[in-house]
């Protein structure tokens, strides 16, 4: 199975900085895939939700261009393979941010995301996509997708 990582960027200053996140990636012998974006701001909302159909591996992580992978990342790859997805809990999870959900919901850290390829997961960013515009958070729309698809 094919692993790499992907970046989605908009503008210099985030293209420059997921370039310098990405040469960490080099001392794993990781590959790695920048999409550069034009919109900034779908980047940010429902842009990453795109990242299922944009990648080119058949196992990926996706990692926000701010973060610096410090060790071996075969543990995440392992647990999406056999998982489908791998993700930890957000850092601000309390923050009650889907309405569009009874009761409470957790929300993900969608800032390092593992995934691989299949019908199950492409469901969960199908919905991610189409719940992108509610919510003005994108850690929000993706629990709620989620949540939605029983993932």
């Amino acid at each position: 199975m094919k692993r790499g990582a992907i970046y989605l960027a908009s503008g210099e200053r985030f293209v420059a900085e997921a370039r310098r996140s990405a040469a960490h990636l080099d001392a794993f012998g990781l590959d790695h895939t920048l999409i550069e974006r034009d919109n900034i701001e779908a980047q940010a909302l429902g842009g990453k939700s795109d990242m299922y159909g944009l990648t080119p591996y058949e196992s990926t992580v996706f990692l926000d261009t701010d973060t610096r992978v410090l060790g071996d990342l075969t543990f995440g790859f392992e647990m999406a393979e056999r998982h489908g997805i791998a993700i930890a809990i957000a850092p601000a999870c309390w923050a009650r941010r889907t309405g569009a959900v009874s009761g409470d919901e957790v929300e993900y850290n969608t800032g390092v995301i593992f995934f691989r390829k299949s019908p199950d997961v492409a469901e969960v960013f199908d919905v991610w996509r189409a719940n992108a515009g509610i919510h003005r958070n994108d850690q929000a729309s993706f629990a709620l997708a989620i949540a939605k698809t029983g993932f």
